[in-house]
């Protein structure tokens, strides 16, 4: 297909395409997420990291089919809703499920242990939570991990204990310190600690489920547990 300036004209449902600089010194294959006045945020096809790219600069997009871009990644095509007018996915995350192992690794941690996230974080600082999500966007484990993917990709040196703990904090509503021991008692502190083995595992599960080699995860290092202290 042809050639078009990244801008928000190339779509964002179901939209995959190479990501490519101006002097062709790069080619990401990529999956258009949204569009803000500055930037696109695109999901990179060959490790999952959700990055913000800048609408200036002359970077092109050379827009693909799901099921070709799809294929050149070793991943199956995202399932659609037939029914709807423009083909509307049916799993937002299709990508990171196949290619993050960060993002997979929190969803698991977060499912397995009922940790709150989102509006149900809120909800559990304020003492009203049951422990059950009640499908809100804004309170999914998958929600949550792909705003820490986000973090990581777009912030160089942030290890993800950190990227946790700020995300975490953006949804507590940056709440004072005296909120810091009910998280505690959420379970978050815990989970953060088993973090690098569940990170491991789902590391090594995308590498035997996928045709191409999973790129290295951000570490969790030695320099987050200060933070963990924090808690």
């Amino acid at each position: 297909m042809k050639l078009a300036p990244f801008t928000w004209r190339v779509g964002v449902d179901n939209c995959f395409g190479y990501l490519i600089a101006a002097d062709g010194s790069s080619r990401d294959l990529v999956e258009t997420h949204l569009f803000h006045a500055d930037y696109g945020l695109v999901v990179r096809l060959s490790d999952g990291a959700r990055l913000r790219v800048a609408v200036v600069g002359g970077l092109l997009f050379e827009q693909l089919t799901a099921e070709s871009a799809c294929a050149i990644a070793g991943i199956p095509a995202p399932q659609v809703d037939g029914a709807a007018e423009l083909e509307r996915r049916i799993d937002p995350f299709h990508v990171e499920r196949h290619r993050s192992a960060l993002w997979c690794a929190l969803v698991q941690l977060i499912r397995t242990r009922s940790l709150p996230c989102g509006y149900s974080l809120r909800a559990q600082l304020d003492g009203r939570w049951d422990g059950r999500y009640q499908g809100a966007s804004d309170e999914d484990p998958e929600t949550f991990a792909a705003a820490v993917n986000e973090r990581v990709s777009n912030t160089p040196g942030l290890d993800l204990v950190t990227a946790c703990l700020r995300e975490l904090a953006a949804d507590a509503g940056h709440r004072k310190r005296d909120a810091a021991a009910q998280l505690l008692r959420t379970g978050w502190t815990d989970a953060l600690r088993a973090l690098p083995d569940q990170l491991e595992a789902a590391a090594a599960a995308l590498a035997r489920n996928t045709s191409l080699a999973v790129p290295a995860s951000p570490d969790v290092t030695d320099d987050a547990a200060p933070q963990l202290a924090l808690l």
